[in-house]
């Protein structure tokens, strides 16, 4: 059987005054580090599949590394979207602020005792669920459907993925 290798990037970073939490909000990212991404597409395999989510953080990195390599005078890849490689969804936190969660008793802050407060999320995220929300073990079992599913569509080639965290981590806990 070939291999196929994945390579994974997170998007560049969210352009996010206030700090809100944003999972499956469609925010933009800051692709404006033009050397970042040249350096990034130097790297990268020739010839590979690209697969972004419907999330425009990912599909504008994917944009700026391809100008990159355009740029350079290297092909320009066609871009797939792959849905099930979106971020976690944090439900009713989407779109809060950190503290605007703290306030609702639903973040993490030491008690005048030493002991920690807040919801379980922050102490052991990977079961717990966001109100609304999804887990990061439901996470991991959709991104590694995917992964299943994508490796055997495409067997034997180079696969870049240009996703979120989360998504890294998901798939980073199916390798």
């Amino acid at each position: 059987m070939p291999q196929t290798c994945w390579w994974w990037i997170r998007h560049a970073p969210v352009i996010n005054p206030g700090g809100r939490v944003y999972g499956q909000t469609d925010v933009p990212a800051d692709t404006s580090d033009a050397a970042a991404f040249a350096a990034l597409a130097q790297r990268l395999p020739r010839d590979a599949v690209w697969l972004t989510t419907q999330l425009r953080r990912t599909r504008q990195t994917a944009e700026a590394i391809h100008a990159a390599l355009e740029a350079a005078g290297l092909v320009r890849p066609a871009l797939d979207v792959e849905p099930e490689f979106i971020e976690q969804n944090f439900g009713g936190w989407q779109g809060r602020t950190y503290a605007e969660i703290g306030a609702y008793g639903l973040g993490a802050g030491t008690a005048a005792g030493g002991g920690l407060t807040g919801h379980r999320f922050w102490l052991a995220p990977a079961h717990e669920t966001p109100p609304g929300g999804e887990s990061f073990v439901t996470v991991i079992s959709r991104v590694a459907a995917a992964i299943e599913r994508r490796t055997e569509l495409h067997a034997g080639r180079n696969i870049v993925v240009v996703a979120h965290g989360g998504t890294i981590r998901a798939a980073l806990a199916t390798a």
